[in-house]
């Protein structure tokens, strides 16, 4: 969007978006269900993306 002048600077997403609550739930879904390999999956990516 600022590439397309539409807005004039790149919002500070951070404020907007708390991913403490997504990667607790994750993490309880991946304690419940240890022997799950989507949960692990997804953990990991998480932690890629957010590091």
């Amino acid at each position: 969007m600022v590439n397309s002048e539409f807005i004039a600077a790149k919002p500070d997403l951070d404020a907007a978006i708390d991913a403490r609550v997504y990667a607790k739930v994750l993490n309880d879904l991946a304690r419940e269900n240890p022997k799950d390999p989507f949960w692990k999956k997804l953990q990991k990516n998480f932690k890629q993306k957010n590091a």
